[in-house]
């Protein structure tokens, strides 16, 4: 927009039902509407930097907002006509960095946990903790039937799956070593570097993105393997943060660094 003073650093991304287009811009504090084209056709402001946006239902949609101590935040915007308006919004006493919705609950990472609430906000269980690093419960997406939850752990290289009960069933581990000869790091799967944002289609396929290797992966359905890097820094990905398969185009929408928005054609 001609009015952003800063980078357009997208952290969220959801399609309405509709077709249009909600991003998070982090650095101008901002959630804009997209139109079918991609074109920014409204917006609103937020008191704080935003992070995660989900689809709720209808023209809803829930983006968290969150500035260490000061906000840590869910708010729920309606859109309608081109005009985004904040209905309500949640508060905890955690951070609230990403967001998922399934049936009549509400998903909410912490960096290091998983947190489950009812669409008021009441607390109801704490699903899932790692505390072996600052990044460990990155972003979330759930299965259409919601039997399994996928999380990326940027901190040690990893995309984890859960049941719905918290436990774990598989993990895929991008191994980091130390080159004993030239003393450079390197990774066993090199483009899967800091996995960052995932999804998963309604079809049942996963998509992952890795921040640090500007890659757009796709995953087999037992989460263990790579099946397909669909994008890489060649094709335009840069410091990927979210994206979005959509049904309509049949395109991966990759969302991340220096004002990018990248549409990848699916096959």
């Amino acid at each position: 927009m001609s009015t952003d003073t800063e980078t357009c650093n997208i952290e969220g991304i959801c399609e309405l039902s509709g077709g249009e287009v909600v991003i998070s811009d982090w650095g101008n504090c901002k959630v804009k509407l997209l139109d079918q084209e991609y074109l920014v056709v409204g917006h609103c402001d937020v008191p704080m930097h935003p992070f995660d946006v989900c689809h709720i239902g209808g023209n809803e949609v829930a983006v968290c907002v969150n500035n260490l101590d000061e906000r840590r935040e869910l708010h729920f915007i309606n859109i309608s006509k081109g005009k985004l308006v904040t209905a309500r919004k949640l508060s905890f006493t955690h951070s609230c960095y990403a967001t998922a919705h399934h049936g009549n609950k509400l998903y909410i990472s912490s960096y290091t946990a998983l947190y489950v609430y009812t669409m008021t906000g009441k607390l109801v269980k704490k699903l899932y903790e790692n505390k072996s690093g600052d990044y460990t419960v990155q972003r979330i997406a759930i299965s259409n039937d919601g039997k399994t939850i996928y999380i990326t752990n940027d901190s040690n290289h990893q995309l984890i799956t859960l049941d719905n009960l918290g436990n774990k069933l598989t993990t895929l581990t991008n191994v980091k070593g130390l080159c004993t000869f030239c003393y450079y790091y390197y990774y066993t799967s090199p483009d899967l570097v800091r996995p960052y944002g995932v999804h998963a289609t309604t079809a049942g396929h996963v998509f992952v993105c890795g921040f640090d290797s500007d890659t757009v992966l796709q995953v087999d359905k037992d989460r263990r393997t790579k099946l397909a890097t669909l994008a890489r820094a060649q094709d335009g990905v840069y410091g990927p943060y979210a994206f979005f398969f959509s049904r309509r185009t049949s395109s991966v929408i990759v969302g991340g660094l220096k004002d990018t928005l990248l549409g990848i054609k699916v096959r």
